[in-house]
């Protein structure tokens, strides 16, 4: 009949949308099939694949569409479809590849392109790609300003190897020296610091995820025996690690060690993650810092976070100077410091952290140092840590001194923490946990902490299982006042089964928030304290016993002890 059909239109209207209609990308179902637009569309466009979500598609897998499906681009360019950062546009970085799509790798690399990576320096050439693999090199990088060594896939993959003589030498003068990425190591030397990487007088050196491993040599009277840096300045580490050094004396030219890692008469050192182990400084008669040492140019200061030091051992024939010290700093930042089992032999010793005369303000916090052994013949000085004469704001917080064993021949000036000064403008120290300490001496005066020459306010700290012999006179709290200016503000303390509690200090447990309680602490039934768990367990007295005004991370008032404070979750 007229104006009927024998097929359904679904939309009788529109006498071009029927079964027979031509599907185009309007947004209507033209063919009647069910489906507006879609790849069967006449006018669809081509979309291509991006599995790796870069904005660039795979030209080999393409779909037909009008609108571009997930997962896919319009853009048909990519050369890696797996990895996000190899598109058209992408920053070449070291790695030998084509990032940027151009048919080229766009960096220079060693050994493809230069045969001697010396050659590459020499010829003026800003950056260089080191292939991995092992390179046999004794570079020399005197006097070069502007250069970029990288190691394509980091120093897991990437190793300078000196063949027993020093790897990299920056002489004198260099500046803006990048390296990355990168082992070095094999150089056994006498005579001669740095042996891994050497500079005099540079500035603007960056060293990031830098190994130096490998290292024997005598370090006498310069600097840093696998890291050394003199009269530099804008000097950045992070990231790196220095382990299997030997440092030894053999009987000829200078008798002093400064460091694995050292930096003398230099300004402006930042040191951002860095580990230090399985290393030894022994025979000389002085060692100032057998781990890292630093000091100072002038008014310069030091930022050190992020640094471990475990697993070494120093011996001197005469004195020593810390496993980290820092001298005579315009200013120290330091934070997330660690320093375990470490040996120290001595006549005479100075703590294992020692900041000495900083020439203006002291930030120091989340320092432990745990499990390390000392043994002197005539004096210690606080074997563990040891602030000494700043003359600016001192700020001590979240510090942790436990299961130490010290033991020494004549006279002990505190077993765990010393603080002495006299001339800062300021002195607090906060949430400082020093717990089983243990002190063998002829005469201990304060094996626990000691205060002394100041005044130095003490809050939210806990001292307690710290023991000494039957030649010491104190394992807990006490204060040396030999010019007469010693003055001690303790409020919201903790002291607790120390072998002698107080020595020269008053108890000043029961006044002032200041208690004498077991700490609670989550475990610390083993012999080893590397294993010791030092926080606080559900229902510790310590918990919220602290400062009110002082606050932990979660709002409620301070925990006392090494895990409370505003800093207390930040180890």
């Amino acid at each position: 009949a007229d104006g009927w059909a024998a097929c359904e239109d679904c939309d009788d209207a529109n006498s071009d949308i029927n079964p027979d209609g031509e599907e185009v990308c309007d947004g209507i179902d033209n063919d009647c099939d069910g489906t507006v637009d879609g790849p069967d569309a006449t006018d669809a466009t081509p979309f291509y694949l991006d599995s790796d979500e870069d904005g660039y598609g795979d030209p080999a897998i393409e779909t037909y569409d009008c609108e571009v499906p997930e997962g896919h681009s319009e853009l048909d360019t990519d050369c890696d479809d797996t990895n996000p950062q190899v598109h058209p546009g992408a920053e070449e970085i070291c790695d030998g590849l084509d990032s940027d799509c151009n048919n080229a790798t766009g960096e220079l690399l060693f050994p493809t392109d230069y045969t001697k990576l010396q050659l590459a320096i020499d010829s003026g050439e800003t950056e260089v790609c080191i292939e991995a693999g092992t390179h046999s090199v004794n570079l020399d990088l005197d006097g070069v300003d502007t250069l970029k060594l990288i190691g394509a896939g980091g120093s897991d993959a990437v190793f300078l190897d000196g063949g027993g003589s020093r790897v990299i030498d920056m002489g004198s003068g260099a500046s803006n020296i990048e390296l990355s990425g990168l082992t070095l190591q094999n150089a056994d030397e006498s005579g001669k610091d740095g042996l891994g990487i050497w500079a005099t007088s540079c500035s603007n050196v960056s060293l990031h995820d830098i190994v130096v491993k490998d290292i024997v040599g005598d370090s006498g009277n310069e600097t840093g025996l696998a890291i050394g840096f003199l009269m530099c300045s804008d000097v950045t580490v992070e990231e790196s690690a220095v382990h299997s050094v030997t440092a030894y004396y053999d009987g000829t030219g200078g008798s002093i060690s400064y460091g694995m890692v050292g930096f003398s008469y230099s300004d402006n050192i930042v040191v951002d993650g860095l580990e230090i182990y399985e290393s030894s400084v022994e025979g000389f008669e002085t060692i100032f810092g057998s781990a890292l040492s630093y000091e100072a140019a002038g008014a310069s200061s030091i930022s050190i976070n992020d640094l471990k030091v475990h697993d070494l051992t120093e011996a001197s024939t005469e004195s020593s100077f810390g496993a980290v010290l820092t001298m005579g700093a315009g200013g120290v930042e330091m934070s997330n410091v660690s320093v375990r089992d470490v040996t120290q032999e001595s006549p005479e010793l100075i703590s294992a952290v020692f900041l000495y005369q900083t020439q203006g303000d002291v930030d120091v916090r989340n320092i432990e140092v745990v499990g390390n052994t000392s043994s002197t013949t005539v004096t210690q000085f606080s074997p563990q840590f040891w602030e000494y004469n700043a003359t600016g704001d001192v700020s001590l917080t979240n510090i942790l001194s436990a299961g130490n064993t010290n033991t020494a021949g004549g006279l002990a000036f505190s077993n765990s923490l010393w603080l002495n000064n006299a001339s800062a403008t300021s002195y607090k120290a906060s949430n400082i946990t020093v717990h089983g300490n243990t002190s063998t001496t002829v005469n201990d005066e304060g094996g626990g902490m000691l205060a002394c020459n100041g005044a130095i306010t003490l809050t939210n700290s806990s001292i307690s299982g710290n023991e000494v012999d039957s030649g010491g006179t104190l394992a807990g709290i006490g204060q040396a006042d030999s010019q007469g200016v010693c003055k001690l503000t303790a409020s919201y303390n903790n002291v607790y089964d120390n072998t002698i509690n107080f020595d020269t200090v008053s108890d000043f447990t029961g006044s002032d928030g200041n208690i004498s309680v077991d700490p609670g602490f989550v475990d610390v039934s083993s012999t080893d304290p590397g294993t010791w768990d030092l926080t606080l367990a559900g229902g510790s007295a310590l918990i919220d016993a602290g400062d009110p005004a002082v606050l932990d991370a979660d709002g409620t008032a301070s925990d006392i002890g090494a895990y409370g404070g505003p800093q207390g979750d930040s180890w």
